[in-house]
């Protein structure tokens, strides 16, 4: 049984109610809609506007597009006491029309409450959409949008567990796969001016669904338009957006101030930086903070390199470093030092002030030297390979043995028995030295069996001046 209260027939009465305005701008410069819900079926249509003044020019398009669509009759259509509904070129269409306008008492929002309860529930779906994947405020007009879409053609307890779009139409058409709002899609780029070197897809935000074209709904943040296509490729568990802060093509998420196009921002300009295959966020216009020490020294190690007797070049433990480039104030900019050899980590000496100072006395010693805080670390030597590895000492016999390569202990004991068993098998190279052994000519018999049973060919007449296709046995143990 339906709710008691509701029109038996469909569009005998319409709710509507205005939503708006939103803080956030879309793209397109919307900031409010309008919801139309047939009492009936409780299906709902929604029209984005710019304007409050635009909710007449929506009804008529509603109007015209219901007479269209449903060859229904508009009857009664009961909405709220604002100025958009009570003008007076509303007011005379309505009356054209043969429709019965009612409105509710002032301040007294519940006579309306179809249309005021659903704009609340298209606006927490709307919200857990975007919330959960992190969507960027400005693209709530998708969002609500898709949340009409799903709406309308879930079941509801209200309508005895059928969808709306099943009490206007009797089941539910054109319904694409669904997938999650908000996730990264890929659009396959079939513009002529692709080149042969270019990306073949276009990577999006997924948002909705087409009213007018069998296709899904994406948003290039980085191209800012959107595609309409059935080619796309679509990775669920991933959101566009991997930061609440910021996306990766500096879409800010917190849109409260955004502009129309929801891109700008008075903040400085915030860009992603690769680090170690990390992306790590930075502010150009941020002032750039120097060290707390003002010498820092930089030194390049150098490892001397010996030949060996056998030709092989071989490192030593010690390390040599050349001229170290200290950052230094203005009197002493650009001056340079040098560091004497350092011996081995395990040799060095705990450093005191007395052996970090250089000495006046050095002939070497200029004004410009300035001490290292601590003397640079040697780098550790890397081990040399050696000469043998892999050749097997000469006592094994003959150098080029396979024996001397090839193993068996490393495999079970019963590979080895079947390894050890090939050298027993004869393998012949024919049929006819096949068929003398007993064995072998069962595996044939086998073989043929197979064949007939699975029908691979056909019996049948050779054509005249045409040659048969040979065929060749092969055998082997397996």
């Amino acid at each position: 049984m339906l709710a008691l209260g509701r029109n038996s027939c469909s569009f005998n009465l319409i709710h509507s109610d205005v939503w708006g305005p939103c803080p956030t701008t879309t793209v397109n410069g919307f900031r409010y809609f309008v919801s139309f819900i047939d009492c009936f079926s409780r299906a709902t249509w929604i029209y984005l506007m710019k304007n409050k003044s635009d909710v007449f020019a929506c009804f008529k398009d509603f109007h015209k597009e219901m007479q269209t669509q449903y060859g229904a009759v508009v009857k009664v259509l009961r909405s709220d006491n604002g100025t958009e509904y009570t003008n007076r070129a509303f007011g005379e269409y309505l009356s054209s029309q043969g429709i019965q306008h009612q409105t509710t008492c002032p301040y007294t929002p519940e006579q309306n409450g179809v249309a005021e309860r659903k704009n609340r529930h298209l606006l927490e779906v709307t919200r857990s959409m975007m919330i959960s994947i992190k969507v960027s405020k400005y693209l709530w007009s998708q969002a609500v949008l898709t949340a009409v879409y799903l709406i309308n053609r879930v079941p509801s307890r209200v309508l005895d567990w059928k969808s709306p779009m099943e009490m206007l139409k009797g089941k539910n058409k054109d319904i694409l796969p669904l997938k999650t709002f908000g996730c990264v899609c890929f659009v396959q780029d079939n513009r002529p001016n692709v080149r042969k070197l270019d990306p073949r897809a276009v990577k999006c935000i997924f948002v909705g669904y087409s009213g007018t074209q069998k296709g899904y709904v994406c948003w290039s943040p980085v191209e800012k338009r959107l595609f309409v296509s059935m080619d796309v490729t679509f990775r669920e568990l991933e959101p566009y957006y991997s930061s609440e802060d910021t996306s990766p093509f500096g879409d800010s998420l917190d849109t409260g101030g955004m502009r129309r196009e929801g891109e700008s921002s008075n903040d400085g300009e915030r860009r992603m930086v690769s680090v170690g295959g990390i992306g790590c966020p930075i502010i150009e216009n941020s002032p750039v903070i120097e060290p707390e020490k003002e010498d820092s020294a930089v030194v390049e190690p150098i490892i001397e390199r010996n030949e060996s007797e056998g030709g092989r070049t071989q490192a030593q433990g010690e390390s040599r470093y050349r001229e170290a480039y200290v950052r230094r104030t203005k009197q002493n900019e650009g001056a340079v030092f040098t560091v004497s050899p350092m011996p081995s980590p395990l040799s060095l000496p705990t450093p005191t002030l007395e052996t970090l100072s250089p000495s006046t006395s050095d002939p070497e010693y200029t004004g410009d030297m300035i001490p290292l805080s601590t003397p640079p670390t040697p780098l550790p030597v890397r081990r040399t390979i050696r000469e043998n590895a892999g050749i097997p000492p000469d006592w094994y016999g003959f150098p080029h043995d396979i024996a001397q390569f090839v193993s068996y202990s490393h495999i079970s004991p019963v590979h080895g028995a079947f390894i050890a068993s090939l050298d027993t098998v004869s393998i012949p190279k024919c049929w006819q030295v096949a068929k003398e052994d007993s064995k072998w000519k069962v595996a044939m018999l086998e073989e043929l069996s197979a064949l007939r049973k699975n029908k691979t060919w056909e019996l049948v007449s050779l054509p005249p001046g045409k040659k048969a296709v040979g065929c060749k046995w092969v055998f082997t143990v397996k």
